[in-house]
């Protein structure tokens, strides 16, 4: 009998706590993005299909480039081209260059029919967003696939922060380090970073790309990368933000040889002077990058909370070049070919030919943009901007 009032009691208790904290709210954490609507909206709310990877995410990855830590993104697959450390993105199988890669919300430009490869330091990226499915309203004719938003790092929140980075990779016994100082005094924040890696021929099992080696032939890679970050709040407020960023990126690249470009028994005539017939095999072809560095420079300002009309005013422009250097060589050799002298043909002989090219090219680029968010209704968000690129 005791034992049931005892029961009794404590289910009485219980049961006003139990509601009580039923009736509290729950409060939800969401991530908070800016691509897909052009302001910052939840992922949540988003009504774009939006993914985005954390600065935490980003840390654990140890990733060799932007392009590897997406690869785990629904939808995202990494393109790794002939040429090391070009690594480029499609999305829901839309090829590259329908895809458009943003940095700090401006676009990085590359005047390729291949897309925008990503010439920047995973070790200086506070996360990245990424819009999956055609966003060509918000963000331009080319983003059929989808828009890749590169948010980069500002200064920390102590006045003195100090980061170092190293890392191994056995596959290309591929060196990396990077270093960093950033803080935030009174108003003012700021950071410089530099970073580097060297990748040596990659570590593959033997096969068609590589069949007398365990190593796969010119698929080495060089990296070297320097920011800045200067920040500065105004206003008594502190509801207006300007910074300036500057980043140098320099990559050197080597172009893997790939067996399906080495074609036998090619007609000899047309391709050599002098030659009537026999045929010829293409035994020997690669296309390197010794060069291809960027350089880019942007102002940037946002204002918020301005009015109960204008709740942001935001406005940006840059600068940026881009110095490519392109080598291509290739070998011919033949056993059967015929040679005309005078207009007499001689007897089939043997040829080897090799033939190597360089070109060199600069683009230039000058772009901004500009956009204010109104709250006209307070059911309602209207955003109107102005986008310009001009390239060289």
């Amino acid at each position: 009998m005791n034992r049931t009032r005892l029961a009794v009691v404590i289910a009485a208790a219980i049961t006003p706590l139990m509601a009580a904290h039923a009736q509290e709210k729950t409060t939800l954490l969401d991530t908070m993005t800016v691509v897909g609507t052009r302001t910052e909206t939840t992922v949540r709310d988003n009504p774009a299909s939006v993914s985005v990877v954390e600065r935490e995410q980003i840390e654990k990855r140890g990733a060799d480039s932007v392009a590897e830590l997406l690869r785990d993104v629904p939808g995202v697959s990494v393109v790794d081209t002939a040429v090391a450390g070009m690594k480029r993105i499609r999305i829901r199988g839309e090829q590259s260059n329908r895809v458009v890669i943003l940095v700090d919300g401006q676009e990085m430009t590359d005047h390729s029919s291949f897309g925008a490869p990503f010439l920047i330091d995973p070790s200086n990226i506070e996360r990245i967003e990424v819009v999956r499915g055609p966003a060509s309203v918000m963000h331009g004719a080319k983003a059929i696939g989808g828009v890749i938003n590169v948010i980069t790092k500002k200064g920390a929140t102590d006045p003195v922060v100090v980061e170092l980075g190293a890392g191994y990779f056995s596959g290309s016994k591929g060196k990396q380090a990077s270093a960093a100082v950033s803080g935030t005094l009174d108003r003012f924040d700021y950071r410089l970073a530099v970073s580097g890696d060297d990748h040596k021929d990659r570590r593959v099992a033997k096969g068609r790309h590589s069949p007398d080696s365990t190593k796969l032939p010119n698929s080495g890679s060089e990296n070297k990368d320097a920011s800045l970050h200067l920040g500065m709040k105004l206003g008594e407020r502190e509801n207006h933000y300007l910074s300036f960023k500057a980043n140098e990126h320099r990559l050197k690249a080597d172009g893997w040889e790939d067996n399906f470009s080495l074609v036998k028994g090619l007609p000899a005539a047309g391709i050599v002077n002098s030659v009537s017939a026999g045929h010829i095999d293409v035994t020997q072809f690669n296309a390197n990058l010794p060069k291809r560095d960027l350089k880019k420079a942007g102002l940037y300002y946002e204002g918020t909370d301005l009015s109960p009309l204008v709740r942001k005013v935001s406005a940006d422009v840059f600068y940026q070049k881009v110095d490519r250097e392109f080598d291509n060589f290739i070998r011919l050799e033949g056993d059967d070919v015929v040679y005309e002298l005078f207009g007499s043909p001689l007897p089939p002989s043997q040829i080897a030919l090799s033939m190597a090219s360089s070109s060199k090219d600069t683009t230039k680029t000058f772009g901004g943009s500009t956009q204010i968010d109104l709250a006209l209704h307070e059911d309602h968000y209207t955003v109107a901007g102005l986008q310009y690129y001009l390239g060289n």
